[in-house]
């Protein structure tokens, strides 16, 4: 038997000549072939010798390291075991390699426990939170929990007295659960990271006082003061998040329909059952009466039997009583669900309150079904059916169909691209950034089309706008200073806006410049050919690019970009495209000298302007530089033409089709009939 775990004396291999290999060296499998059979027997012994040796020597190091850092002390016979643990494994398998993993030290669970909740306690007490963690939305789950829990709970208490008593010390401790939940939140308001220029502001001065003038923070604090009838309601804020990160919207939206329409059926349980006890439990057929949900009855009979077998009835049968509580919110539930679905089978009324009430429920049931299930379909109607088609009965749907149009329609491009990054098995880090983006878009109101808005208004009210809009901050370029008004107007009008998010180029530097920009929102940071080194930062109202679009003879970049220009959060841009500005430009000929002018003198500033190359004298003739505009309008026009043409044609083609379509049918009956009195006559 050789030895585990006892070490090898060098002069064993010193007998044999082989002391070389004692020093840490892995033998190879040449030199163990060639060794006598006892040495082979001896060769793992050598092993966990080196092995422990450089275990040894990896943990002192690690020791060391982590002592100047983080204070936290190991424990050496772990170690060792651990050690002489992983050499009893290698020895079983003489013929494999030695492979020298050495694992982390073991560090005590108390202290890990400790050293996570100095995190915590550092991250909760002094930094800023952002609503972008995963925690955060845990959280926002957590307390619109705690919100249901008062919706649905509160009003039950008040309600039906028997579930307040029987139930006390259970309602009282959920009661203090909650308030804690509120007060906590009023602090996670507080220290909610709010976004400026498009980065988020993380001072914590900052951001305590601008929280404080918040509405989530407001109704948290309402929500936590001592009482069980003032209810905090929101809940939208998680909604949104749910229904952003989420990859099955449908499905949310089903759960919070479902949600939503048990609460209006459980309010109105609540308050059938407190009218029904104002006006005396079971003293009418419109109140409450237990006569209406009965308990289970069944016939009994005895233990013995006759021959024949034959089971005999003693007279008696036995009852399975439901509790009194579940009678009286079943019964209230069932009339609630009839009366707010309008089906028209619930009690009639006797007194004058009790119409009231009914009434009250009524108009209030109709409201909900057309903002809950007429909502989609008569979006549907408004999409593909002409307005004189819809029927009058659809009008209510429709007048609630219009305040969530906006959102339906841009939930719905949200969730086709969704669908179509998990379809195509998009990176998740270019999914973040995607469904940033369109949060981003939702939350700052830019879902709105802002063609089909400006469309609608005249021109005259459309020039107005677009000056008092654009035209100062146009005229902070220096290309543009002091150009003609009414170029200045045409330049407006024709402004894009687009938005740029956390990390995006605008332009990359030796790019052909084909649009300008102006800066409405966001910080941008013209960086160096390194991408890391940032040259300047460009703030709203700034100008730039404006050079590239000229076409300036002369200009030693030609229309190339001269820097690179990145998006530092994110960015509201407006943007104005080459064609756009030679559109322009037709129709001030004058302008365009003074533009080209200005554009020359200051590229001469910056020594960027060739002043050997002649200036041709119809550099801004546009009809020979860019574009045949004239041809093009006519072009678009024959375009439409064609379109209409082909448009008439496929309806009459349709109409032949089921002419001809209905001719044969017609052949066919004909065919038939005249078959079947054929053979008849024979």
């Amino acid at each position: 038997m050789t030895a585990a775990s006892e070490p090898v004396e060098p002069k064993d291999a010193d007998q044999n000549g082989h002391s070389s290999r004692l020093v840490g060296q892995t033998p190879s499998s040449e030199a163990i072939e060639s060794l006598p059979l006892d040495n082979a027997e001896r060769r793992p012994s050598a092993v966990r010798v080196a092995k422990t040796l450089i275990c040894i020597q990896n943990w002192l190091n690690r020791v060391e390291r982590r002592r100047s850092t983080e204070g936290i002390r190991y424990d050496l016979d772990e170690l060792v075991k651990s050690s002489s643990k992983d050499s009893l494994h290698s020895r079983k398998d003489s013929n494999a390699s030695v492979v020298l993993n050495i694992g982390e030290p073991t560090v005590s669970g108390l202290s890990s426990l400790k050293k996570l909740a100095n995190q915590w306690a550092n991250k909760l007490l002094y930094e800023t939170i952002d609503f972008k963690e995963t925690w955060y939305k845990i959280w926002l789950g957590v307390v619109t929990l705690t919100y249901l829990y008062n919706l649905v709970t509160i009003i039950a208490r008040f309600s039906f007295y028997e579930l307040e008593e029987q139930l006390y010390s259970v309602w009282l401790a959920l009661n203090y659960l909650s308030d804690a939940v509120y007060l906590f939140d009023c602090y996670v308001e507080l220290r909610l990271v709010f976004y400026e220029h498009g980065m988020p502001v993380t001072d914590r001065h900052r951001v305590m006082k601008s929280n404080l003038k918040t509405k989530p923070f407001a109704l948290s604090a309402v929500a936590s003061l001592p009482t069980d009838h003032i209810l905090g309601l929101l809940v939208v804020q998680f909604v949104n998040f749910a229904e952003t990160e989420t990859s099955m919207p449908n499905l949310f939206r089903t759960v919070q329909l479902m949600v939503i329409v048990y609460l209006i059926f459980h309010w109105a349980t609540c308050f059938y059952f407190l009218v029904s006890t104002a006006y005396g439990l079971e003293s009418d057929s419109w109140v409450y009466n237990s006569e209406r949900i009965l308990d289970v009855t069944f016939d009994c009979a005895n233990s013995t039997c006759q021959q024949p077998p034959e089971v005999v009835g003693t007279g008696t049968c036995g009852v399975i009583q439901y509790p009194i509580l579940l009678k009286h919110y079943l019964l209230c539930l069932y009339w609630a669900a009839l009366v707010l679905i309008s089906v028209g089978e619930q009690p009639v009324p006797i007194e004058i309150g009790q119409y009231v009430f009914t009434i009250v429920n009524f108009v209030a049931g109709t409201l909900i079904l057309a903002g809950l299930i007429g909502r989609k379909t008569t979006l549907y109607a408004l999409s593909f059916r002409p307005r004189c088609v819809i029927s009058k009965n659809s009008n209510v749907r429709i007048v609630v169909a219009g305040m969530n149009q906006q959102r339906s329609t841009f939930r719905s491009c949200f969730d086709g691209v969704k669908n179509f990054m998990e379809m195509r098995k998009v990176n998740l880090e270019l999914r973040k950034r995607v469904i940033s983006w369109f949060t981003y878009v939702w939350e700052q109101k830019h879902a709105i089309n802002e063609d089909a808005v400006m469309a609608m208004l005249p021109l005259n009210l459309r020039t107005q706008l677009a000056i008092a809009l654009h035209i100062r901050t146009l005229k902070k370029a220096s290309l543009f200073k002091d150009c003609d008004p009414g170029l200045l107007t045409e330049i407006a009008l024709k402004l894009k806006l687009q938005i740029f998010s956390p990390g995006d180029y605008i332009c990359r530097k030796g790019e052909i410049g084909k649009d300008m920009y102006i800066v409405k929102k966001g910080l941008l940071n013209v960086v160096a050919d390194d991408g890391v080194t940032v040259l300047v930062t460009l703030k709203e109202g700034s100008v730039f690019g404006e050079l590239s679009i000229m076409d300036i003879p002369g200009n030693r970049n030609g229309n190339r970009r001269t820097t690179s220009v990145r998006s530092v959060g994110f960015s509201e841009l407006f943007a104005l495209s080459k064609s756009d500005l030679f559109e322009s430009l037709e129709k001030y000929p004058e302008a365009k000298r003074l533009l080209l002018e200005k554009g020359r003198e200051i590229l001469r500033k910056d020594k960027l302007l060739i002043e050997n190359e002649p200036l041709p004298k119809n550099v801004f003739d546009l009809f020979e530089q860019e574009y045949d505009y004239e041809s093009l309008n006519q072009l678009s026009r024959n375009i439409v033409n064609l379109k209409r043409q082909l448009a008439e044609k496929n309806i009459q083609v349709k109409r032949t089709c089921d002419l001809t379509e209905q001719r044969v049918l017609q052949l066919e009956q004909n065919c038939r009939s005249n078959y079947c009195t054929w053979r008849e006559s024979r």
